[in-house]
């Protein structure tokens, strides 16, 4: 049996890819992972697609902490902070008295719209809840020209839910270099 002892991997051109700290943690340079919320409660969403541009960070904030690069996102319009397969988890969060036999939740990355539907049953004048998830692969080769973004639509007038607690988020993760 032999103990091989190293600090760090790097490959031969100095570039560190991989670091062992005194905990035994391996910290990989191009991990990251970022979550985001709609900010505003409630917006109110008919017939006509609605780009959700209302988003906050919860880096340093409810326990989490952003890793890696920072994204930017520019009247709802997300760029990545750097190359690779993304992973991203969205949850569109409604509300409503009224039925709506649709109700959308879409992203929309190098141009390919992705959506997902549910709907509102009638439950006379209470309010009723409905989610849709979607997960998406996204494979980024260039951070200037490949974004993504996220709307809404619904047959009737809804609510899409915002603030941290159960409103209408999305995570990131890069998983793999691009391809």
């Amino acid at each position: 049996m032999s103990t091989l002892k190293v600090n760090e991997i790097q490959h031969t051109n100095g570039t560190t890819a991989l670091t062992l700290d005194t905990s035994g943690n391996i910290v990989e340079s191009n991990l990251a992972l970022s979550w985001w919320y709609k900010t505003n409660d409630t917006e109110t969403v008919g017939v006509s697609d609605v780009v959700i541009d209302d988003w906050t960070e919860a880096s340093d904030s409810w326990g989490f902490k952003r890793i890696g690069g920072a994204f930017t996102v520019s009247s709802g319009v997300f760029t990545f902070p750097s190359t690779g397969v993304w992973k991203v988890d969205t949850q569109f969060f409604f509300n409503s008295t009224d039925p709506s036999y649709y109700i959308a939740g879409a992203s929309t990355f190098d141009s390919n719209v992705m959506t997902r539907y549910t709907f509102i049953e009638d439950n006379g004048s209470s309010t009723v809840y409905s989610t849709v998830s979607a997960t998406r692969y996204c494979n980024v080769t260039n951070t200037g020209t490949k974004t993504i973004s996220f709307k809404t639509s619904s047959a009737a007038n809804i609510q899409v839910r915002g603030g941290f607690s159960g409103g209408t988020a999305v995570v990131f993760q890069r998983i793999a270099p691009a391809q």
